[in-house]
Order: C-alpha cells, then sequence, then structure tokens
C-alpha cells in the first residue's frame, strides 16, 4: 500500500520512514531517531490510500514505511503494515480445485 506525504527536508528513495499522531493533532512522517519530516498530505492520489483510511486505522499505533518515489517536496512511501491488512481488495477462493484472487 502507497501513501503520500508533504516532506519539509531530503530523503532519498529507499529510507525508512515512521507514520504517526504527532502533537499537534495530525498525522507525521519521522524519521527512526525521531526527527519530523513530513505530514501526511490531505490530498492523496489515485493507487494511495485516502487520508481519512489512514487517520481512522492508526489511533496511537506506528506505521514503517520505506520511501518508493520522491518527487519535489512530496514523497509516496510503500507500506506492509498488518494494520491496513484489512483494506486489501483481494482474497483467495478455490473453484472447482483452483485457488484463485478474486476482488471483494
Amino acid at each position: 500500500m502507497y501513501i503520500l506525504i508533504d516532506t519539509y527536508r531530503d530523503i532519498k528513495p529507499g529510507d525508512v520512514v515512521v507514520i504517526k499522531s504527532d502533537r499537534a493533532g495530525g498525522i507525521g512522517a519521522f524519521l527512526i531517531g525521531g526527527e519530523k519530516i513530513g505530514e501526511l498530505s490531505g490530498s492523496q492520489p489515485e493507487g494511495c490510500l485516502d487520508f481519512w483510511t489512514v487517520a481512522s486505522n492508526l489511533y496511537d499505533n506506528r506505521v514503517l514505511c520505506d520511501v518508493a518515489v520522491k518527487c519535489g517536496s512530496t514523497a509516496i512511501l510503500h507500506t506492509e503494515s498488518r494494520l491496513f491488512a484489512s483494506l486489501r481488495t483481494l482474497h483467495r477462493v478455490e473453484i472447482e480445485g483452483y485457488g484463485m484472487a478474486v476482488a471483494k
């Protein structure tokens, strides 16, 4: 799954980023050391999780992501967190002895 953030400082593809609630009541992006580098973007592009989906599933949890794409002051993060596992759109169905991936 992918998440778009607005960044304050320079990061590179492959860097590890933590998404969590910040003290201001928003959702921030932090480096492993705790330095805030950005915030979750209010407008997510097609293919990314929308803002309210991330916000409603995050609560007081933290999600580890890695930077997939960096373009200007925005970055697209990739995560395989179990926190968003229920949002997957495919599930396995067995039909006549064959397993198939089917959209929910």
